[in-house]
């Protein structure tokens, strides 16, 4: 999935409980990567995320986001808000020329087990 003038990806609502997004290439997006608004129950599991505006964008979802590859996104790697509930494990974040991984307003999770580095100005922000 690849040059899609919106997000590559993006699911959310009560139609997509229980949604597995498995080893896909999603690059060039002029947007997200993948956009997720009110998802729950969803996994997001190797895949190589790269060259988006940003990365992976969760809106008040609960998903579980694992041994992913996010890197080069000209914003964040992954951003996390209002309230998002995400288990972010295994996941290699690099190369985004902004924050890595942001985590703000009330969101929160498990962050465990990830390789942060390279040309990200902050590997965490946590604002609240």
């Amino acid at each position: 999935m690849f040059e899609n003038l919106k997000a590559n990806i993006a699911l959310g609502g009560g139609n997509s409980v229980n949604t597995l997004v498995v080893e896909n290439t999603i690059y060039g997006g002029r947007c997200e990567g993948i956009f997720m608004i009110d998802g729950e129950n969803t996994w997001i599991v190797r895949n190589k995320i790269f060259e988006n505006n940003d990365g992976i964008i969760t809106i008040t979802s609960i998903p579980m986001i694992s041994h992913n590859e996010i890197y080069k996104n000209k914003s964040h790697g992954i951003m996390m808000v209002k309230d998002s509930r995400v288990q972010f494990l295994g996941n290699k974040v690099y190369g985004n020329e902004s924050v890595g991984i942001f985590i703000r307003d009330k969101s929160k999770g498990t962050c465990k087990g990830n390789k942060v580095n390279g040309l990200d100005y902050y590997f965490f922000h946590f604002l609240h």
